[in-house]
């Protein structure tokens, strides 16, 4: 709208501009509008933010988005929303990982005791104490055996409960580390095996002794044959030779023993 005036006018703009002939366009986004660094173009009276990359959406990007509104956590994760980002809370999930997405191996630190055997059950585990003597959810209490009526003790013994296992107290006519065998054939059958041994000892001892009297008569035989043996050849050497030496006087270098 234009307002004449004495050698002069004005010029009443519409919104959105401003100069002397509401030729320009005013600069919405000098103030900043846009909120958490949003991207702010300008318009006729108005602007617009584009908030991409931001994690904020509306207007003036104000609103955080909702970075869990996909449930992205695995395993019962609880997703915490950030800033244009998420994190999972996987404390109670036996999952650990940005998403709660790697189960956790409760065994690698070695929970169960006394030779028990660990077993992963989700986010907790199972000790197995079986055979070992031990009770428990750690296999670290003692199990008392004779009262829980696991022992295996026979033949009309008691039963004593030690830490982590027990013994058996034999009665009259029982022995064994269980008390189940009968002590008159336990008794028979140590004799017969100490007997057997004996047996065993002396063959071994009339072996030796057989064996070295035939060596040691191998050895004379050798020696004698080898004494007794030779042959007379007479030759030109011989016939030629210094005076003899009687054979009574000659000594055999090998045993030093005369010939004759």
């Amino acid at each position: 709208v234009c307002k004449n005036f004495v050698g002069s006018f004005l010029c009443i703009c519409p919104a959105g501009w401003t100069g002397q002939t509401c030729g320009e366009n005013i600069d919405d986004c000098i103030n900043q509008p846009c909120q958490h660094d949003g991207y702010c173009s300008d318009a006729i009276n108005g602007f617009i933010c584009n908030c991409t990359g931001t994690g904020f959406q509306g207007p003036v990007c104000e609103i955080n988005i909702n970075d869990c509104i996909e449930n992205p956590c695995l395993n019962n994760g609880i997703c915490v929303d950030g800033v244009n980002t998420f994190t999972c809370d996987c404390s109670s999930t036996g999952f650990h990982g940005n998403k709660c997405e790697n189960e956790i191996n409760v065994c690698d630190g070695s929970p169960c005791q006394n030779n028990g055997t660990c077993h992963n059950s989700d986010s907790s585990y199972i000790c197995n104490c079986t055979d070992t003597g031990y009770t428990g959810k750690n296999c670290d209490a003692d199990l008392d055996e004779c009262m829980e009526q696991m022992h295996k003790c026979g033949l009309g013994s008691s039963c004593l409960n030690l830490i982590g296992t027990y013994t058996c107290i034999c009665s009259d006519g029982s022995t064994g580390q269980l008390c189940d065998m009968n002590l008159e054939a336990s008794q028979k059958e140590a004799i017969m095996a100490a007997e057997n041994r004996t047996v065993v000892i002396v063959s071994v001892i009339v072996i030796v002794i057989v064996i070295k009297s035939l060596v040691m008569y191998l050895l004379w035989y050798l020696k004698k044959s080898r004494r007794m043996k030779g042959r007379y050849m007479p030759s030109e050497v011989e016939q030629n030779a210094t005076p003899a030496i009687p054979l009574e006087k000659m000594i055999d270098p090998i045993n030093g023993e005369r010939l004759i």
